[in-house]
């Protein structure tokens, strides 16, 4: 019998030295997954936005950067599983975790001239399908001579283009001409009131505590899903959320959405408002200007030019003049850099003058909505085709 004891406790051993030694792989595998490309394997961004507004497809593909916040996973493809309000469509990323047609490989190094768009949203072209968001459009306009890059995606704001971009350069390497910025007016609120600079991380300054944040204690189940492949996986197993049928949308309703249901936000009155300007505006451009400053900074040591775009809500357009105070802050700071700078302000306010605001938003801005419609995207690629190569000397 004692034989047989030792024999048993020696195969218990042997299990556990076994375990043991695939759960050391394991986390090895997702930490060194999570430091070469600055997320965990299994990490989702949530945000109240993406919480009211979007899918589970969606918020699959948008994950947490512990370098610059969040980000876009790489390769990947919604095949028309991605929705913004009733706009279903279709989200490829490449292997930059940029929005593209197609799930490609991007070589860090081009031979063509390489413009680098960011922004927010707008940018990314939430709603629609890569090919027909402004950045899709120009790269489609510009493709034989320029490669064209979309690294903007959902709230971001200069905070986040700075390490985002030092990153880029940084850790993984890329090489490129010209960064093209599309400040969005939403910006400054976030730069006032939702991201802060910890210890050279990024983390959300409105009680929202990420996991980014150093002085966070992590729970064990974070600690799984973050430093781990496998655990994480079989984790994620028992907690994938399915629709419930009452939420299936079956013969719904659709509301009938006006220009005044796009205009009014609190976001986007600072331009117009001076008590909203008072509370946040002021504060958000002096911040957002100094990591613009930050920015530049880093592109003039890599020899990378920078060019500088504003475009108006809905509530500019209804609201405000053609001389907001987006236009006339940034105008000044491009000036005072000798930044090259895109003001669709001026484009889109002769438009009002021909058709009125009430129709200009019904026609180019998602219904009830700030982001601009397929009609939008296209007026933002012709603005912008027509000035770009005026204003950058472009051969």
């Amino acid at each position: 019998m004692s034989i047989n004891f030792f024999r048993k406790y020696r195969l218990l051993a042997h299990i556990i030295i076994n375990l043991v030694g695939i759960l050391i792989i394991d986390i090895t595998a997702g930490i060194v997954y999570k430091n070469i490309n600055g997320y965990a394997w299994f990490s989702v961004w949530e945000s109240g936005i993406l919480r009211m507004e979007q899918t589970l497809s969606e918020r699959s593909y948008r994950i947490k950067s512990y370098r610059y916040h969040h980000d876009l996973a790489k390769n990947v493809n919604t095949k028309n599983n991605a929705k913004w309000g009733e706009y279903i469509y279709t989200v490829n990323t490449n292997s930059l975790g940029f929005k593209d047609r197609a799930n490609r490989q991007i070589p860090l190094k081009s031979e063509k001239k390489r413009l680098i768009f960011i922004g927010d949203s707008v940018t990314e072209g939430i709603g629609l399908n890569y090919e027909k968001t402004f950045v899709g459009l120009i790269d489609d306009a510009l493709k034989k001579k320029y490669s064209v890059l979309n690294a903007g995606v959902l709230s971001y704001s200069p905070i986040i283009y700075w390490k985002k971009v030092e990153d880029l350069i940084n850790n993984t390497g890329l090489e490129f001409d010209e960064l093209i910025v599309y400040l969005d007016i939403s910006d400054i609120q976030d730069e006032a009131s939702k991201y802060v600079l910890t210890r050279d991380r990024l983390a959300l300054d409105d009680g929202w505590i990420t996991d980014i944040m150093h002085e966070k204690p992590t729970l064990q189940s974070e600690l799984i899903k973050e430093n781990t492949i496998l655990l994480a996986w079989l984790r994620s197993l028992g907690k994938r959320e399915k629709v419930p049928a009452s939420r299936r949308p079956i013969f719904e309703e659709k509301k009938v959405y006006t220009y005044k249901d796009s205009i009014g936000r609190h976001r986007g009155s600072w331009t117009f408002d001076s008590n909203i300007y008072k509370e946040y505006g002021e504060r958000g451009l002096n911040i957002g200007e100094k990591h613009m400053d930050k920015l530049l900074q880093l592109l003039t040591k890599h020899k990378i030019k920078m060019t500088l775009a504003v475009y108006p809500w809905p509530d500019q357009i209804y609201y405000d003049t053609v001389d907001s105070k987006q236009v006339l802050f940034w105008e000044n700071w491009t000036n005072k850099n000798k930044v090259r700078f895109i003001n669709h302000f001026n484009d889109f306010f002769l438009l009002k003058d021909r058709i009125g605001a009430q129709r200009l938003i019904e026609e180019y801005y998602i219904p009830g909505d700030i982001h601009f419609n397929e009609k939008g995207n296209i007026r933002v690629k012709e603005y912008f085709l027509d000035q770009y190569p005026r204003n950058n000397q472009v051969q």
